[in-house]
């Protein structure tokens, strides 16, 4: 159930805008300014970090061992 919004954002984000113009992240940063939304590659960073994250975070959790390491141990 937690894996269908992120399977959706990621599929939403796989357009030339996005990915290759990273223009929503582009002009969230344009007002802002000083370190980090000064440098050049950061909306790159985040528009592709957004999309690697919505990609890869179900296949982490689902994964038995990377799962108690993202998540935490349960408690018994």
């Amino acid at each position: 159930m937690f894996s269908i919004p992120y399977f959706f954002g990621a599929l939403a984000k796989v357009n030339s805008d996005w990915m290759l113009h990273a223009q929503p992240p582009h002009l969230w940063f344009k007002a802002r300014g000083g370190f980090p939304y000064n440098v050049p590659l950061f909306p790159w960073f985040i528009a592709w970090g957004g999309f690697l994250f919505d990609l890869l975070i179900v296949p982490l959790l689902v994964h038995p061992w990377t799962k108690y390491r993202l998540a935490g141990r349960p408690t018994t």
